[in-house]
């Protein structure tokens, strides 16, 4: 079996100003390499550039006297510029088929997931299945749309998604998965291509408010005043693996537009909480978020273990408290660390998502988000409290026993809608829980519109007990204002001048 050959080009056509569709002669490849949809060829591109391009295939044909392929590719840099350049008639340096593709039966019914260049692998698996199959895509903008008129000839139905909603759904293609499984549960599998965020394990929200970790404790005292189902989500009191008493006195104090904290995480230890509070957390139509600090990444890992057994929908994941002097504030101001947490984190949690909270405390809040994402995390919530202090003018001493502690309230909201924005332009499509001065419906929107996908209130509960209730209504509103069908379509759509 040839592995290597000199492949023809038949044709070649710009999709759109970065895409390439290019159909290649290659012998007997599909006859004897192809294996399912899903494979890859490696291109050597160029005489002086000694790596090969991996290349998804798009669609295979055996034929005669030569085989067929088509594949897209985006223009990225030197040698996947090479390979644009070269006009039909003119041969490449092909390696394939390569990898196993995707486990298929041609009789089955699929959902075909794909985002931006994922796209072209999910042609092949529509054909493959004959117009059996449905597919979710998504692009940035309508500009950047690829292959849509073959997957409409090759599927029973075809969705989009668009970052900046130019065409079909403003949004992400998770919402769309969502709401076609929860309409149609008949498919054999999802099968899905495309960048790291949209692969992720992720969580759905009845609404997009949730009342913020430190705030609500674990619910009891605020079920009081309504049903704690009319909330989105309850991210619950920090957790850490041991009971924890806190900090000495005095350990809160106001401030102009906010209050500082010092707290110290005291709470009753993860398996006390699995045992008392979860119990009473599961009685209500709400998704129950875990926080958990850890003083070691072993720490993390089995927290993350327990809470995933004992059946939490999300984990949040701690690395940036200010106020405890050990592990937290190292792990989250430093991209290594925050990366080997998170990669434990992922692996204690089994199925259950993983939600890592960052600090504002740093130079560039996006080298930390990259770092986490790129370890695994499923969703981002931020910010954390901002590191203050205040001092009796009159003593002369610090208000707070441990000296400095977290600023939160209203004060904190500008500097949250710029760190989530920064955040949602270099992570696109990674879902974020935005926080930081939320206490009313405009102040949530603006960090929806920076990047958010849902929204935590905190400090505001101090004052007023019903504030997640009126954010929500708040949101709902505004997007009615605007014209829009739903909350969620606020999500990424500030228009920077």
């Amino acid at each position: 079996m040839k592995v290597e050959r000199k492949c023809k080009i038949v044709s070649k056509d710009w999709l759109n100003r970065d895409a390439v569709y290019m159909v290649l002669e290659v012998g007997d490849m599909v006859r004897t390499s192809w294996k399912g949809p899903g494979q890859f060829v490696h291109i050597k591109c160029g005489d002086s550039l000694l790596l090969r391009r991996p290349i998804s295939v798009c669609t295979c044909q055996e034929d005669q006297p030569e085989d067929l392929l088509s594949i897209v590719f985006e223009v990225r840099g030197e040698g996947t510029q090479w390979l644009a350049n070269r006009p039909a008639g003119h041969s490449v340096d092909v390696m394939g088929l390569l990898g196993n593709g995707f486990s298929m039966k041609p009789e089955g019914r699929y959902l075909l997931v794909g985002g931006g260049i994922g796209v072209p692998p999910m042609l092949g698996c529509a054909q493959y299945t004959a117009k059996k199959s449905t597919a979710i895509v998504g692009f940035r903008s309508k500009e950047k749309t690829i292959l849509l008129d073959h997957l409409e000839e090759e599927c029973a139905k075809v969705m989009v998604a668009t970052d900046d909603g130019s065409l079909g759904y403003h949004g992400f293609v998770d919402a769309l998965v969502r709401q076609e499984l929860s309409e149609d549960k008949n498919y054999d599998a999802v099968l899905a291509c495309g960048p790291k965020p949209m692969l992720r394990n992720g969580v759905n929200l009845k609404n997009p408010v949730v009342v913020a970790s430190g705030t609500f404790g674990f619910g009891r005292e605020y079920n009081q005043f309504y049903d704690l189902g009319e909330l989105g989500g309850i991210c619950a009191k920090g957790l850490t693996l041991h009971r924890r008493e806190g900090n000495l006195a005095p350990r809160i104090a106001e401030t102009p537009m906010g209050i500082l904290n010092s707290v110290g995480l005291q709470n009753p230890g993860v398996d006390a909480f699995i045992e008392e509070e979860l119990p009473f957390l599961r009685q209500f139509d709400t998704k129950v978020i875990a926080n958990i600090s850890g003083n070691t990444p072993e720490e993390y890992g089995v927290m993350c273990e327990k809470l995933s057994g004992a059946g939490v929908d999300m984990i949040e994941v701690n690395i940036s408290c200010p106020n405890v002097k050990a592990g937290g504030l190292a792990y989250g101001t430093r991209p290594e660390l925050a990366a080997e947490v998170t990669k434990v984190a992922k692996a204690h949690a089994g199925k259950t998502p993983v939600m890592v909270k960052l600090s504002p405390n740093v130079t560039d809040i996006t080298e930390i988000a990259k770092a986490v994402a790129d370890a695994g995390a499923d969703a981002l919530s931020l910010i954390n409290t901002l590191r203050g202090m205040r001092i009796d003018v009159n003593t002369g001493r610090p208000i707070l026993k441990m000296n400095t502690g977290g600023l939160s309230g209203p004060a904190v909201l500008p500097v949250a809608v710029r760190m989530v924005w920064e955040v949602s332009c270099a992570l696109p499509g990674m879902p974020i829980l935005g926080m930081g001065g939320v206490s009313k419906g405009e102040d949530a929107a603006q960090l929806m519109l920076a990047g958010a996908s849902a929204v935590a209130v905190g400090t505001a509960l101090f004052a007023d007990p019903y504030a997640p209730i009126s954010v929500r209504d708040g949101l709902e509103q505004i997007a009615a204002r605007k014209g829009l069908s739903k909350v969620s379509e606020l999500t990424g759509g500030v228009k920077p001048w």
